[in-house]
């Protein structure tokens, strides 16, 4: 079962103050039509996901993504959304460890967002490193499990047709023995009526024998 709580490492990059936050977003100059629907945007997905809805905090946060043009003056506000979606897609698979979907988003986010990561703070690359490494552990530990489901479904499957298929052979087997015992009864019943016949005919001819003798002898 995979734990609810981020693990120590995973709790720790989730800390970081990496980037800008959401509060930062929400106070973006609202002059900037681009930036003020983001802010409307982040605000909305925060209120969300600090009341655990983070299937709605990731939505909202992907439009405020959206929204911003893939251009350098808003590269640092699409890495904190991608960022705040990562986070959210982590929390998301705590609350629903069968959906194994947000497991894999969030591995994407953050390695796409370690390309971002200056290459000279190693510290930050090393803590991210540190989640994505966490990430596909549980991805591994989770595609383990379903192969294994799969597989149990598989023989359950197999079991079951071998087990028609058995079914399938002691009724042909005994409809079989069925029309044997029929077409023996029905041979039985023709030869107790051959040999009454012919007892019928044997005495028909002893009595022929018979009178045939009394009338020689008479004569």
């Amino acid at each position: 079962m995979i734990e609810r709580a981020p693990t120590r490492g995973l709790a720790t990059v989730l800390a970081l103050g990496l980037a800008l936050s959401a509060t930062e977003l929400r106070a973006a100059p609202a002059k900037d039509p681009v930036l003020d629907r983001v802010s409307k945007l982040a605000q909305e997905g925060q209120t969300r996901f600090e009341t655990a809805d983070f299937a709605a905090a990731i939505e909202l946060w992907t439009q405020a993504y959206a929204e911003l043009p893939d251009d350098p003056t808003y590269a640092k506000r699409r890495n904190v959304l991608a960022y705040q979606i990562a986070k959210a897609c982590i929390e998301a698979y705590t609350l629903d460890p069968k959906d194994l979907v947000y497991l894999r988003k969030a591995e994407r986010l953050f390695d796409n967002y370690l390309a971002t990561i200056d290459p000279n703070d190693q510290r930050t690359r090393d803590k991210v490193q540190g989640t994505l490494a966490e990430l596909r552990e549980k991805i591994r530990l989770a595609d383990e499990r379903e192969a294994a489901a799969r597989e149990e479904v598989s023989a359950a499957a197999a079991n079951a047709a071998q087990a028609d298929e058995r079914e399938r052979d002691d009724t042909a087997a005994r409809q079989e023995a069925a029309l044997r015992r029929g077409a023996a009864e029905r041979e039985a019943r023709r030869s107790r009526r051959l040999m009454i016949s012919g007892g019928a005919v044997l005495g028909g001819g002893a009595v022929l024998l018979g009178v045939m003798g009394y009338g020689l002898s008479w004569g």
